[in-house]
């Protein structure tokens, strides 16, 4: 059911079939001396590791979503991968399903290529590819790819979605749920390309983790020289860096560069958030380039602190900002993110967030050739920054970096209200309707 591995040297995993686990918390190995669950597949001071071939690893991860909403997953919920302290590795071609939590954890690395495969969610019920009731294909079956085959030649441009409600083994009387902290790939180390990914879900797509001076594989104790690129997301919550909470150990990540990404309908895109902690941290040389997304469901754009907050209601409880107020983090540095050749198209929220505190201001934010256009333009809106420095060129709308971004932005003021009541009256006037424009 699980698979904990140590000191491997110059092994290749090889996965051509299907590989599942099971949706039962009190069947679920735990560490020895402990009641936290294990993780599916986990690999701890390794070197040579490839992991590769054209099976499937579902993590049936539905039941632990819905238990662990009314908090009824004692010990935890098992990751599909995790590798901690692993030099010099692979993970290539295999399909990763529905992991109870993150997908795939990749901490204190160094020398990792992650390529070409496909991450999805589902958000029903998954039946096992390989139960007893499915080993002979039943009727339900048989209708499912003929849906799938059909929708596949009648909606071929939107596959993605043809795919996600097909493709899986799902019971389609069940509710669907929110499948929570399923982030597609996390690393924190050195020297990481991700490139070729394919994937759906509603969590982090790619989430830098931060490093810090306790790492042992890690370079110089940084998560840094990551590139990610040549990616298309469904929904899903970015192209992140973090959350970095401050550490007595200085957390650091910096040269990191996104490019080549297509997010279609994402929660959020470009994504950098802090967290509340103790210490020191930074996060520095970040690049983004060539992003296009197509109607972000929150912010697309967004730099500032972290605003999830978790059913046992841990986390920094900013869902609602800017409704309700949300501290920055004065320990750590924002230093030098640019922002190149971003299109954003539709959405239902105002262009982004730059969010940045008194005592320590982002310093040389940058955006070129950042356009992002929604029903708001009309109204005049643009991004709600606080303390930000840097530039913006040829970019719509303007950010208005610098001096004047020196105050704490308050939403519910008189002036506020009266300058939302003469905006809507000229989106009125102008006939803005693109708000549905999906």
């Amino acid at each position: 059911m699980a698979m904990n591995a140590k000191n491997l040297t110059g092994v290749t995993l090889q996965i051509d079939g299907i590989w599942e686990t099971s949706p039962y918390n009190e069947q679920w190995p735990r560490y020895e001396g402990s009641t936290d669950v294990l993780d599916f597949l986990t690999f701890t001071d390794c070197t040579d590791l490839t992991i590769k071939g054209e099976g499937t690893v579902d993590g049936l991860g539905y039941d632990w979503w819905v238990r662990e909403w009314v908090r009824k997953n004692p010990g935890g919920r098992p990751q599909n991968l995790k590798f901690i302290r692993v030099q010099t590795a692979e993970i290539a071609g295999v399909t990763w399903l529905n992991p109870p939590f993150w997908n795939m954890e990749l901490r204190d690395i160094d020398s990792v290529y992650v390529h070409d495969f496909e991450y999805r969610v589902d958000i029903l019920r998954q039946f096992g590819h390989v139960s007893e009731a499915h080993q002979v294909q039943t009727f339900e079956d048989r209708i499912t790819d003929f849906c799938f085959d059909f929708g596949m030649r009648v909606f071929g441009p939107y596959e993605w979605l043809v795919r996600m409600l097909f493709s899986g083994k799902t019971d389609w009387l069940s509710s669907p749920t929110f499948p929570l902290n399923t982030d597609g790939i996390d690393p924190s180390g050195s020297n990481v390309t991700i490139r070729n990914i394919k994937m759906t879900n509603w969590d982090d797509a790619v989430a830098v983790k931060p490093s810090n001076k306790g790492y042992k594989i890690a370079k110089d104790g940084c998560s840094q020289d990551i590139t990610v690129e040549n990616m298309t997301v469904q929904f899903g919550i970015g192209a992140t860096i973090g959350s970095v909470p401050p550490s007595p150990q200085h957390a650091c990540v910096r040269r990191v560069s996104f490019k080549n990404l297509q997010f279609n309908y994402p929660v959020k895109a470009i994504y950098v958030k802090s967290n509340p902690g103790v210490g020191t941290g930074e996060i520095r040389d970040i690049w983004y380039e060539n992003i296009k997304m197509h109607f972000p469901l929150w912010y697309g754009i967004y730099i500032g602190p972290q605003q999830q907050e978790q059913p046992d209601g841990s986390g920094p409880g900013c869902m609602t900002y800017p409704l309700k107020p949300c501290e920055t983090q004065p320990f750590i540095d924002f230093r030098n993110i640019t922002l190149k050749n971003v299109h954003s198209e539709g959405g239902f929220f105002p262009p982004g967030i730059i969010r940045c505190n008194a005592s320590n201001p982002c310093q040389d934010i940058n955006l070129i050739d950042v356009n992002v256009t929604g029903w708001w333009k009309d109204m005049g809106w643009t991004y709600i920054s606080e303390y930000a420095y840097g530039s913006a060129q040829n970019s719509y709308p303007d950010p208005y970096l610098g001096k004047q971004t020196e105050r704490v932005f308050d939403l519910l003021t008189v002036d506020n209200a009266l300058t939302f009541l003469g905006e809507s009256v000229h989106l009125y006037d102008v006939d803005e309707v693109d708000i549905l424009g999906w």
